[in-house]
């Protein structure tokens, strides 16, 4: 039987689901085990960071995914259909797919 060289490699995913436009954190009621309350939220800074200190303290490759919901929701998204916000997403270090730019 041949030897394989078989290296493992480490894989972090990070996921980014129902920003709905908001650039800024805003405050938000949630359901949190079992009980309603208010929390602060969302905000591409404050995402940026998070993800970041991610790939700061990640041993390997870090895959950053976008699942939807994000370019619709509050005025400077939809307004212009998505344009103003690629400035914010370019400038968070992500390599994000710029589909929206054609809308």
């Amino acid at each position: 039987m041949a030897s394989s060289n078989i290296t493992e490699k480490t894989l972090t995913i990070l996921q980014l689901n129902d920003l709905h436009g908001y650039l800024e954190p805003h405050w938000e009621m949630i359901l949190d085990d079992g009980s309603w309350s208010f929390k602060k939220l969302g905000g591409l800074s404050r995402i940026a960071t998070m993800f970041k200190e991610v790939r700061k303290q990640s041993a390997g490759s870090v895959l950053t995914l976008d699942n939807g919901d994000t370019f619709h929701g509050t005025y400077i998204s939809t307004g212009s259909k998505g344009r103003l916000m690629a400035p914010k997403f370019l400038c968070d270090g992500n390599n994000y797919s710029l589909y929206f730019l054609t809308l």
